[in-house]
């Protein structure tokens, strides 16, 4: 269990978001090495509700591997997301902002995206935005500190209101 706390803390942390509404809901193939290990499973994400007087939306989470589900759910601001003039930004910019732009097939289907490279200090890889729930059509990264590689393909999806 302790795999999976640890793995849904850092999908928080790692994954951009889109749009924003309440019912946005993503659900990822994940894959994550940590040496000779290799473990697939699921990761869902959905905004259950928003509160307008704070500006946050309640950000739902869950992790599936091996069996095991676990489920979280915390108030996060509308800055954390990104809006849909932010992924229209991002693929009309995409060369300009040090990315590619080129076709990504994952498990939800064939997308126009904008390949970025990424290195910061916490992790080092490559996202695939595009016009999807979240803006995210598939991420490789590796962790800096730990070396856990993690590929997410995007696998289903379903705009909110």
């Amino acid at each position: 269990m302790k795999f999976l706390t640890i793995l849904a803390v850092t999908l928080t942390a790692s994954l951009a978001f889109a749009m924003p509404a309440v019912h946005d809901y993503s659900q990822f193939e994940v894959t994550v090495t940590q040496g000779s290990q290799t473990a697939s499973g699921l990761y869902e994400i959905e905004l259950t509700d928003y509160n307008s007087t704070q500006d946050t939306f309640s950000q739902k989470n869950t992790v599936t591997f091996q069996g095991h589900t676990q489920t979280s759910e915390s108030w996060q601001p509308r800055t954390n997301f990104y809006s849909d003039s932010d992924i229209a930004n991002i693929m009309t910019n995409c060369t300009s902002l040090g990315g590619a732009s080129e076709s990504m097939t994952v498990p939800a289907g064939t997308f126009s995206s904008c390949r970025v490279p990424f290195d910061d200090q916490d992790a080092k890889g490559t996202i695939w935005f595009g016009p999807v729930t979240f803006g995210i059509v598939k991420q490789d990264m590796t962790n800096n500190k730990n070396g856990q590689h993690m590929i997410f393909n995007l696998k289903a999806f379903r705009p909110g209101h």
